[in-house]
């Protein structure tokens, strides 16, 4: 008997584990990350960014697009999600970004660009990053950010997003050149990773939402979007 009610202790508080970590993503996703991707791409409908971001970037992430350029008599791939999700966002974007261009504003770029390199290596995997330097990177990016340019939202993510992905892109390319000499007849490198999880992705996503974040808490802006 007392068995029985261990086992369904067990199960109640699984279950219930289950239902609070739903309810806590769902949150999540609906009051930080899907706003903060609205600001960025400017659009109001939030049902058209979730579909994009949650269910069309997972897809484009399994796919690699073929490159016509070799290192070290090797063929490879890069990550679709990768290498285009963030191109394609800063492009589409920044018509609707004003930031008055100084030599300022590529500071934090830099900055960025001197952190990945110290923290990244060559290996037989590729490119390796220590993804606790994506956390350092974004919050340092936030900060310097903050004051240059304020509380204009839009500008500062558009920012924020390309600060981190242009160094990281970078950074993926160089060593995933110098990874080439680990790898044996016939295997292919690849560029950002081979799934949604490429840290060209994951880095500047994090980025916007860190910064969306610190808006909401410390700047206190309000979301025209949600009111």
């Amino acid at each position: 008997m007392e068995q029985d009610n261990l086992s369904l202790f067990s199960i109640i508080f699984s279950l219930s584990l289950v239902v609070f970590s739903t309810v806590g993503i769902l949150l999540f996703v609906s009051q930080l990350y899907i706003p903060a991707w609205q600001i960025l791409l400017g659009m109001s409908n939030p049902w058209y960014c979730s579909i994009l971001i949650l269910f069309l970037c997972p897809i484009l992430g399994m796919m690699k697009l073929p490159l016509s350029f070799r290192f070290q008599n090797h063929s490879g791939t890069a990550n679709l999600l990768g290498i285009l999700g963030p191109s394609l966002a800063l492009i589409y974007s920044y018509p609707d970004v004003s930031i008055h261009w100084s030599p300022v504003h590529f500071i934090p770029a830099l900055l960025s660009f001197v952190l990945y390199w110290i923290s990244s290596h060559p290996s037989p995997n590729g490119g390796t990053l220590y993804r606790i330097c994506l956390l350092i990177g974004s919050i340092s990016t936030i900060l310097f950010l903050n004051s240059i340019l304020g509380r204009d939202i839009r500008s500062f993510l558009w920012l924020a997003f390309a600060s981190q992905f242009i160094p990281l892109l970078i950074i993926d390319f160089i060593r995933t050149s110098q990874s080439a000499r680990y790898l044996s007849e016939g295997d292919e490198f690849i560029i950002g990773g081979t799934n949604a999880h490429s840290h060209l992705w994951i880095g500047p996503s994090s980025t916007i939402m860190l910064a969306y974040c610190a808006h909401l808490l410390f700047w206190e802006f309000k979301n025209p979007l949600f009111g």
